[in-house]
């Protein structure tokens, strides 16, 4: 191995070390936090609507078909302090009672 691919080698290991302990310090310090969240965020992911084209022939023929749009829930909030993003796709159901007054 010649001298220079040595000095390149030594480069990527200290800055792989170096890439290690900064993560280790956000952990830390995003654990430490006081999170201050943003109000949740409707974002949904989204697989739009796409046609599968026709394949094969004679008696194997597949026609070409549609497959429709799909939607799943998400939100996500982030926060004010650190920067965290959480994202969730769970909800709980509150129910509100209203007078009704005649």
């Amino acid at each position: 191995m010649t001298e220079e691919f040595r000095k390149l080698r030594q480069t990527v290991t200290d800055a792989q070390a170096a890439l290690d302990r900064a993560q280790r310090d956000l952990d830390r310090a995003v654990r430490m936090c006081p999170h201050q969240w943003t109000a949740p965020k409707y974002a949904p992911t989204v697989r739009e609507a796409y046609t599968v084209p026709a394949s094969g022939g004679g008696s194997d023929y597949q026609p070409a078909f549609q497959v429709g749009r799909e939607e799943k829930p998400r939100w996500t909030r982030t926060c004010t302090v650190c920067g965290l993003v959480e994202e969730t796709t769970q909800v709980r159901s509150v129910t509100k009672e209203v007078p009704n007054f005649r």
